[in-house]
């Protein structure tokens, strides 16, 4: 079977569109959804704003056209993006949806990695084994998120 093929079927499930037409349901739960359906495969990407960004906010595209906020995470399979609030068929390009998120954040400084704090206090880049421990300034587990200054996307899978 195809690894995508669980989070295709999900698109076409009448519940789980309900719950991406639900704002108040977290775009954190509905890439947990897509990438417990694919067993797991794959990862989360979560775009943050940029260090010193004019509004604290970071864009991104949506079906509706762009949306801003403090976050927002997507599930991710290889070169495949699957968010349904901007696309309900299906998964689009991760070069696309890159692209797409640039544009909407020109002011952004683009950085290729980002500072974890680790369990034990300490902080900076996480490499290797220290994954598992890590967590972003706010918390968030890196195996799960990879908080971007700017859209230029690395699994952490």
């Amino acid at each position: 079977m195809n690894a995508k093929n669980g989070a295709l079927n999900l698109y076409g499930d009448p519940a789980f569109q309900n719950k991406v037409s639900n704002q108040a349901v977290e775009c954190t739960e509905i890439a947990y959804d897509l990438q417990a359906a694919n067993g797991n495969v794959g990862g989360q990407l979560t775009i943050i704003p940029a260090p010193g960004s004019p509004d604290g906010l970071v864009g991104w595209p949506t079906s509706l056209g762009p949306a801003r906020g403090n976050y927002h995470s997507v599930y991710v399979n290889g070169d495949l993006i699957f968010d349904p609030r901007y696309d309900a068929n299906g998964p689009i390009p991760r070069s696309h949806w890159e692209t797409l998120v640039n544009q909407l954040n020109p002011d952004t400084e683009q950085k290729n990695s980002a500072s974890f704090r680790r369990e034990d206090g300490a902080s900076g880049r996480v490499r290797g084994r220290a994954w598992a421990s890590a967590r972003t300034t706010d918390g968030l587990d890196a195996r799960s998120f990879f908080a971007l200054s700017n859209v230029k996307p690395q699994d952490v899978t």
